[in-house]
């Protein structure tokens, strides 16, 4: 753990940011780059902001999480520290000319994120704020994805490409705008766009794009249930035979 002094500047006596700062001083150790104290600080300027914008997301909408302490999400919550994560990440991979060094610690961080939290996040992808994943187990976000603001995610899902191998480079992954919610199971693949305020049900799979404000869904027909007093009647007989 980084000492108190690489912190000092990021949270100003607030506690909540302290503890984001100490996520983020942690995520950096995971990525075994040795970083000058000026790198170090400029890091945590470019992601606290944005990280406790998830955090305060994460609480709001998050009725599992709504009314129980900050301390949850930041010492315990799994899905929250895989985006915090892929913050840090995309800040260190994310410059024009990134050194071999950052681009290194930055897949390496994503592996030991995805090995902690079952979440892969490619750092290279472009999320927007306020960004929400929902227990999260086994969701994939790959490389070209990009996602608007406001978006909320549930566990299982795959925002992947099409192509099994020898993808092309360029652009091969999902466009979400912003306020998309995507429930569990769900897959979009290729590069498809998805308009602002689409709601995705569970166990979809896309593969072309859908216009802004539509719900998405697979119709199910209600099981049939039998009720076993029903069963027996028709068979001339009653429960208490």
């Amino acid at each position: 753990m980084q000492s108190d002094k690489h912190l000092a500047f990021v949270y100003n006596g607030n506690s909540v940011r302290e503890q984001l700062a100490r996520l983020v001083a942690i995520a950096l150790q995971l990525s075994e780059l040795e970083l000058v104290e000026t790198d170090r600080q400029a890091i945590y300027s470019a992601v606290i902001d944005r990280a406790e914008e998830d955090l305060l997301a994460a609480r709001k909408r998050d009725p599992a999480s709504r009314f129980k302490p900050l301390e949850c999400h930041l010492s315990v919550h799994s899905a929250f520290f895989a985006v915090l994560c892929y913050r840090v990440g995309h800040v260190l991979i994310g410059a024009a000319e990134a050194p071999t060094a950052h681009v290194i610690a930055a897949m390496r961080l994503g592996f030991v994120a995805r090995s902690l939290t079952g979440i892969d996040i490619h750092p290279e992808a472009r999320l927007g704020r306020r960004f929400v994943i929902d227990h999260g187990y086994g969701t994939v976000i790959g490389q070209t994805v990009e996602v608007g603001d406001d978006a909320y995610l549930l566990n299982g899902i795959v925002l992947g490409g099409r192509r099994i191998g020898d993808a092309p480079n360029g652009k091969r992954h999902p466009t979400l705008g912003h306020r998309v919610q995507i429930a569990a199971n769900s897959k979009i693949l290729g590069p498809v766009n998805i308009g602002d305020d689409v709601i995705i049900g569970s166990d979809v799979t896309i593969t072309e794009d859908i216009d802004a404000q539509q719900h998405v869904f697979i119709k199910r027909e209600r099981p049939a249930i039998q009720r076993r007093s029903l069963a027996l009647a028709a068979r001339g007989k009653c429960e208490q035979c």
